[in-house]
């Protein structure tokens, strides 16, 4: 019998909240008293869970509908709509405490029952509370803390449920006590909110009623009074209304046309034509005007203009409103007006064949003029034809009486250019388009034309939006054989876009040479480099050697330690001249620009002063790049380095960015660095700073080497900055101008998701002392015996030569007795390169160590697909050398 209760409750229970889904705006009475119906319904089974085991199973799975039941009535009430998965998503949430209950975690189900249940009954509270402020209802009043109530009573039931007493005489009697006084304040609330709100649509409903009869009645009244005729149709034409005046003018009985074809009384001939004027009004919506007979009761015929205009009815149909104007006296009135044209043309034709015979003496010499007229009417008709048809645009001034020159006739093309009309011109005067610094030019060139000249110059317009553009403009003086005056007649061409594209090309041709500089002193600097390192190598290797000659303790043990100190720092020089020159050591690898930014950050506020603010901004989305980590810091501490000097002591921001830039050509083709890169997206770091910017002059230098604006400086920062970027195949874009700040933007190509780590080189154990013949090649010859010495000292026999023919030439001669080979990469006659591959030819296997002013990197990418034994930098030390041929031998 339990089981059969309980299907009959759970089917009742289903189909309530089905309907409940289906229903949009149920009642809060209803849903409220449906809450305490499932509540006791629920309670009767617990009060037999002796008899009926599964009763606290009936609990856990509708225990969530009270809650969801109180919150979509307060919902309700608060006049908000009700989520319709409310009520289905409480049942749900009742099957899932039914089941952590079945599997043995009914303590689990009760803490879930304790978290979400009380909380809905608080949100109803809340709600009702809010919509009851300024009620004089006793029973609105007291229903948020009736809702309070509930849910310190189910929290109580839930605590309960957590020790062990699924059903405890607290709980009972709490609900007893609670449930029927909270349900009689519900319904109670409930009926006076609804009592309120039906007198509030009632209101509401006599305002409108009242305003629309207003409306309605002034609209009548206007109607009613109006002397023209007013009527409404449907869309088929039938009269809806009609005004009086419909009676007074045309002779009808307002009352008898309505359903009336409105177009019957048209007159035939225009019938259609109104009928099409009406249906487009009646499709468009828009005004129509059409003028046509409208037979009077008498039968005569009236001249009606009418207006009509199409608009939606309150129940969506169509309706038309025509008004209408009696026009047959203005029409009577126009045709008397052309009979009376009639007659005094008929009358001045009479006077004027009197006068003929008069006048019969001149006729040939009026002839002539007339026909010379004629001509000069027709020439002046094409030419204005034609100069209507073109893009250019013609004018012709006219002497006044006064001598001044005022406008005859301009073409169509002169709105088409400037944006003003011919009206614009008779008012403010020709000169109103024209630049103030071209009026005097202007104005001579036309005094010229008047006086038979043939004048061709350039001016500036403006435009009506305030666009400046340039002209070129060809005047001449014409006199009329005519009427004697003196004409000036011009054409003017729009050459605006010719004198953008000059100036373009020749900031493209500056820019250019500016680059060709650029990479010229790059390779000059790259070519002292070289030699300077050459140089530094005769000086660093003599130092070692003179130190290794004299005893530990002497004296001059600290000179040669100061020579050495020196021809090193020179070297750091020379390092940073290569860097700009493009050929400094790059040793690419993946990297990500934020990664790069926190470890330096700390540097980057130190380099700048206390009023000086530094901002860094990385985009989280932030692509990685190929580049030297070393040198991209370089670039990084550089830039923010030269944005705090510009700053100085005064108060500013520097302020670091990094992101993703979309580069068209035309801002690749004027930035510095790596020619011809293509468009497209490049990993942006931007560095600006708000200091008084870079002026024209120092802008041409700024990236050369040793170019400075500082005292201290050795203008060797940006100049390097510009060699890194050059090596790491990217740009610089460069904006500033004085008092706007600066702002330098590095574009690095993104990473390619196939690169690859380099290739490092062979690593050689080393021995104690070495042994084998040695071949020397370079051109320098102070070089050359240095590192001999060097080799000699190491126990390596040791054989020279000081171009490339001469070390093939020993190897081909000798090639067995020599083990290995120390070769200079640049030489006059038969260079590095060459030389290595000649070698390789005669003797595949021999080791070759290649030696360089430049760096490694640039040796062994001249060399990359060969198998080189290894690189040495010059000046290099001794033991830096030895070891590397060590090396070799022994792989």
């Amino acid at each position: 019998m339990a089981e059969l209760a309980l299907c009959l409750f759970l089917v009742v229970l289903g189909g309530l909240l089905w309907e409940l889904h289906r229903d949009p705006s149920p009642s809060p009475a209803a849903l409220w008293t449906w809450g305490w119906v499932v509540l006791f319904a629920t309670a009767l089974f617990l009060l037999r869970r002796d008899a009926i085991p599964w009763a606290p199973s009936v609990a856990h799975l509708t225990g969530p509908l009270l809650p969801a039941f109180v919150l979509a009535g307060a919902l309700s009430y608060a006049d908000t709509p009700v989520p319709r998965w409310l009520l289905p998503g409480a049942l749900v949430f009742g099957a899932l405490r039914w089941g952590l209950a079945s599997v043995g975690l009914p303590d689990l189900a009760h803490g879930l029952a304790l978290v979400l249940e009380p909380p809905a009954e608080l949100a109803a509270a809340y709600l009702v509370f809010r919509s009851a402020r300024g009620t004089t209802s006793v029973a609105q009043r007291l229903l948020p803390p009736a809702f309070v109530a509930v849910a310190a009573v189910d929290a109580l039931s839930a605590v309960a449920g957590l020790r062990g007493q699924e059903l405890s005489t607290a709980s009972v009697w709490s609900w007893v006590v609670v449930g029927p006084l909270t349900l009689g304040l519900q319904i109670t609330a409930a009926a006076h909110r609804t009592r309120e709100r039906g007198r509030r649509l009632a209101l509401d409903q006599q305002r409108v009623e009242k305003e629309l009869n207003a409306s309605e009645g002034r609209f009548r009244l206007l109607a009613e009074h109006a002397t023209d005729l007013i009527c409404e149709c449907n869309a088929e034409g039938r009269i809806l209304y009609a005004s009086p005046s419909f009676g007074e003018m045309l002779g009808y009985d307002t009352e008898a046309l309505i359903g009336e074809d409105y177009f019957e009384p048209v007159h035939p001939d225009e019938r259609v034509f109104a009928v099409g004027r009406f249906m487009r009004a009646v499709e468009t919506e828009a005004p129509s005007d059409a003028v046509f007979r409208y037979r009077h009761r008498d039968g005569s015929w009236r001249w009606l203009e009418a207006h009509a205009r199409g608009f939606s009815g309150a129940t969506g149909e169509l309706r038309v409103v025509v008004v209408a104007r009696d026009i047959s006296e203005r029409r009577r009135m126009e045709a008397a007006l052309g009979e009376a044209r009639t007659a005094l043309e008929r009358r001045v034709e009479e006077r004027t064949s009197q006068l003929a015979a008069a006048v019969a003496n001149l006729e040939d010499e009026v002839a002539g003029r007339r026909l010379a007229e004629s001509e000069l009417r027709l020439s002046q008709e094409r030419y204005r034809t034609v100069s209507e048809l073109s893009s250019d645009m013609s004018f012709a001034f006219r002497e006044a009486d006064d001598g001044s020159l005022e406008v005859d006739w301009v073409t169509q093309a002169f709105q088409r250019i400037t944006g003003f009309s011919t009206e614009d011109i008779n008012v403010r005067g020709w000169l109103l388009s024209v630049h103030p610094d071209d009026h005097e030019k202007a104005l001579r060139h036309l005094e010229a034309a008047r006086r038979g000249e043939r004048r061709e110059f350039e001016s500036r317009v403006f435009t009506k939006t305030g666009e400046v553009r340039w002209m070129h403009n060809l005047v001449a003086g014409v006199r009329s054989e005519v009427d004697k005056r003196l004409r000036v007649v011009g054409a003017t061409r729009d050459i605006t876009a010719e004198k953008r594209a000059e100036e373009e090309h020749r900031r493209l041709e500056a820019h250019i040479q500016e680059t060709q500089r650029l990479e010229s002193l790059g390779v000059l600097a790259g070519r002292l480099a070289h030699d300077f390192n050459n140089l530094l190598s005769v000086i660093l290797g003599n130092s070692a050697l003179a130190a290794r000659d004299v005893e530990a303790n002497s004296p001059l043990q600290k000179r040669f330690s100061r020579i050495r100190s020196a021809a090193q720092h020179a070297a750091g020089l020379t390092e940073q001249m290569l860097t700009y020159s493009g050929k400094a050591s790059v040793s690419l690898k993946p990297l990500h620009f934020g990664r790069l930014l926190a470890g330096v950050d700390d540097l980057l506020e130190a380099s700048l002063s206390k009023q000086c603010v530094l901002e860094i901004r990385v985009d989280d989305k932030l692509p990685l790049v190929e580049g030297d980590e070393t040198q991209l810091r370089q670039v990084l501490v550089n830039l923010v380095s030269n944005a705090a000097d510009a700053i100085g002591e005064r108060s500013g921001t520097v302020s670091v960015r990094c992101g993703v830039i979309a580069a068209d050509r035309p801002m690749l083709a004027h930035s510095y660095g790596t020619p011809g890169l293509p468009a497209g997206e490049y990993v942006c770091l931007e560095v600006s700073d708000t200091g008084p910017g870079i002026d024209d002059a120092t802008r041409e230098h700024i990236f050369e080497p040793f170019f400075t604006t500082k005292s201290s400086g050795r203008g060797l920062g940006l100049a390097a900055v510009l060699g890194i970027v050059q090596g790491h195949g990217g740009a610089i874009a460069l904006e500033s101008a004085p008092g706007r700040g600066t702002t330098f933007r590095v574009l690095l190509p993104p990473a390619k998701p196939e690169s690859g780590s380099a290739v490092q080189g062979r690593s050689a154990p080393r021995s104690a002392r070495g042994s084998g013949t040695v071949l020397v090649v370079d051109d320098e010859e102070p070089v050359l015996e240095l590192t001999q010495e060097f080799l000699q000292r190491a126990g390596f026999r040791v054989l020279t030569a000081a171009t490339g023919r001469a070390a093939v030439d020993w190897i081909r001669g000798d090639a067995e007795r020599i083990d290995a080979v120390v070769l200079d990469l640049t030489m006059p006659d038969v260079d590095g390169e060459e030389t290595f591959r000649a070698i390789r030819r005669i003797r595949p296997g021999i080791p070759i160590v290649l030696a360089s002013g430049y760096d490694r990197e640039h040796g062994a990418r001249r060399l990359a697909s060969e198998d080189v034994s290894g690189f040495v930098a010059k000046p290099y030390d001794p033991e830096e050398l030895v070891e590397k041929i060590r090396a070799s031998l022994a792989g």
